[in-house]
């Protein structure tokens, strides 16, 4: 017990004689820096359909012409997510006979679709990298008949309208280059579609895949 108080005294002493205390300082780690950045790209596309518009008449592919703005949040190196506003026109024409007569048709189609996605990129070197890219999001369709439908058949004519909504998709590969420290370039090649299938009349519309190359320039804030 004695052993013990003279222990403490002695500990304290140097407090009571107006000696300073030493604290040990507590260490902070730094958070790490955020990698992170937004980018805004603009591209233009063109594709062709793999399959036919309509159901029961042979018809050639479709010829489609793409724009779409892209906001591309990145957040590391690797990972980024992205949200695509996108805008397709084009047109179909020169549909041979079935067994109900010839049909002579030309047929306008506009898309609308607005889809999030995922990307994953690999740098290649401080200039070049590859990326791939998946998005899923919804989708507006319309079909119009620009001209008379004529049925050789029965002469039957039509003027008619008709558009759905339906689930966008879109996967695609890339590769981009770094023109300066805040813009690049980029071309990919992908594949879309959408499960929408708008109706003309009687006559109902598949959904359609595509394919092509999109091309665009991206600015990073």
């Amino acid at each position: 017990m004695k052993k013990s108080l003279i222990l403490a005294l002695s500990l304290a002493a140097p407090v009571f004689a107006g000696e300073a205390t030493i604290v040990p300082a507590t260490i902070i780690t730094p958070a790490p820096a955020c990698t992170c950045s937004t980018d805004v790209e603009i591209a233009a596309g063109y594709a062709v359909a793999m399959d036919d518009i309509y159901d029961g008449i042979p018809s050639k592919d479709i010829d489609l012409y793409k724009i779409d703005v892209t906001g591309v949040y990145n957040i590391n190196e690797k990972h980024a997510v992205t949200l695509r506003l996108g805008y397709g026109f084009g047109d179909e024409c020169e549909r041979g006979g079935d067994a109900v007569g010839d049909y002579s048709l030309e047929t306008d189609v506009h898309t609308f679709t607005l889809m999030p996605g995922y990307r994953y990129t690999h740098a290649i070197n401080e200039k070049w990298a590859t990326y791939v890219g998946v998005n899923v999001g919804i989708a507006n369709v319309s079909v119009k008949a620009c001209e008379d439908w004529t049925n050789g058949a029965n002469a039957e004519r039509i003027k008619a309208h008709g558009s759905d909504w339906g689930l966008a998709y879109s996967a695609e590969i890339g590769v981009s280059y770094k023109i300066t420290e805040d813009w690049h370039a980029f071309a990919t090649y992908g594949i879309f579609g959408s499960t929408a299938k708008p109706e003309i009349e009687d006559v109902s519309a598949n959904h359609q895949n595509y394919h092509g190359v999109r091309i665009g320039v991206g600015y990073e804030f």
